[in-house]
């Protein structure tokens, strides 16, 4: 049986309450994130108030919500759309993931109103490629735009039931799903801790252009297939690079994280090291660029690489 016939709203609600009940949502549970309506095409729109515990400054004090934050809202927000419209509802795996301020000197602040509206430019057998805005509901104003590809195979079994039992899926995991009560007690706990204390310390060496730490993967931080989450990735490279960026512009200019992109390559299980090099001179230039790379723990493969781009003011 399909869903096919259900809104689109209806069809996003209920593939979501599957995956509270049977899948383990980690990282995702601190960003409390729900649908708030599907337009004609498979626009998604999500009326989002920007949550204290998720914003933060170099300090550590809760006054601005980080740019990879808002990308990991993105990475949710630009997956409902495809799970809408593809008619086997996959949510596929982050490929490449992108997110901008248009204007980096006026930061999104706790509980701004904000409007993140998501659509799929383009979708295949294979890929999927979104395009994400996010306004200000009071002013209208446009403050971050971003850009998601995913790859969309996810193997028969998932591709099978999905596309002809979710109704039945449905029923069985608000009934007897495993994963219920753990993610209710993950929401809880998630939402109850700033972004700094659920990342944990990350102790870094910095030396020249190059700053260094390693990171353990936790409860937390990962994703439904167990691995890192893409979203817990992008916070953590940018507190290295904020760190890199720092050190290298100390006493010259102040560095602004203007945009930023994650390229996701595998999975990122237990400890993963992460190193952040600067490219520019803090002395003669206007922006900075931090590449970010983090592997598994005692060089491993490549887990993602990011590039994150600073204004200095």
């Amino acid at each position: 049986m399909s869903m096919i016939r259900k809104s689109g709203l209806e069809t996003l609600q209920t593939f979501l309450g599957i995956s509270h009940g049977l899948r383990p949502e980690g990282f995702g549970t601190i960003l409390r994130m729900v649908p708030t309506r599907v337009e004609s095409g498979a626009k998604v729109i999500s009326d989002y108030d920007v949550p204290k515990h998720l914003c933060m400054t170099a300090e550590g004090t809760s006054t601005k919500l980080p740019l990879s934050v808002l990308m990991s809202v993105f990475d949710d927000v630009s997956t409902w759309p495809i799970v809408v419209k593809d008619k086997q509802h996959r949510p596929g795996v982050s490929v490449h993931l992108s997110a901008e301020l248009l204007d980096p000197s006026r930061p999104i602040t706790p509980s701004t109103p904000l409007r993140i509206e998501s659509i799929v430019d383009k979708s295949g057998r294979m890929l999927a490629f979104c395009s994400i805005n996010a306004y200000n509901r009071d002013s209208g104003e446009l403050v971050a735009v971003g850009k998601h590809t995913k790859f969309l195979p996810m193997g028969f079994i998932f591709e099978f039931m999905f596309e002809r039992f979710l109704p039945l899926l449905s029923l069985y995991a608000s009934n007897f799903g495993p994963y219920r009560k753990s993610n209710d007690v993950l929401m809880k706990n998630g939402t109850s801790q700033n972004i700094l204390d659920i990342i944990g310390p990350l102790e870094m060496t910095t030396s020249g252009t190059k700053t260094e730490t390693s990171f353990r993967v936790g409860p937390l931080h990962k994703n439904p297939m167990g691995g890192m989450h893409g979203g817990c990735q992008s916070v953590v490279s940018q507190l290295v690079a904020e760190t890199g960026v720092g050190s290298l512009a100390m006493n010259k200019k102040r560095p602004v994280l203007r945009s930023m992109s994650m390229t996701y390559m595998s999975t990122g299980r237990k400890q993963c090291d992460v190193e952040a090099e600067v490219l520019g001179d803090p002395a003669t230039d206007q922006m900075l660029t931090a590449n970010v790379a983090i592997r598994r723990e005692g060089g491993g493969g490549l887990v993602s690489t990011g590039s994150f781009k600073f204004d200095l003011v």
